[in-house]
């Protein structure tokens, strides 16, 4: 959802806010490469969730802001990989931040 307002005559301010739903996603893991003798394996993730935002400053062909995005995944599933041993992609939390700079041409 963006909300675009003008301010001081020839500004725009348009902040934006983004919800993600994470569906599913895999992490495969090469465990056959660490010459152990383990089997790869492929974890399945399907919970999670995200956001996005920013707070755009706009002026003619000119926008500039901060922005932040946000990953949060739960644990994955656990796959044996040889000798008794599982495997499992842990929760994990992915932050994101920085500043943008546009020109639209």
């Amino acid at each position: 959802m963006t909300l675009r307002t003008k301010f001081a005559s020839q500004w725009v301010i348009s902040p934006t806010i983004e919800y993600d739903y994470f569906i599913k996603g895999r992490q495969d893991s090469q465990l056959t490469d660490t010459g152990l003798g383990l089997s790869d394996a492929s974890n399945k993730q399907d919970k999670g969730y995200g956001y996005r935002a920013s707070l755009m400053i706009e002026k003619g062909a000119w926008a500039f802001g901060p922005w932040i995005q946000y990953w949060r995944i739960e644990d994955s599933d656990i796959v044996p990989v040889g000798f008794g041993f599982g495997v499992q992609e842990p929760q994990n939390e992915t932050r994101e931040y920085g500043v943008e700079v546009r020109y639209r041409f």
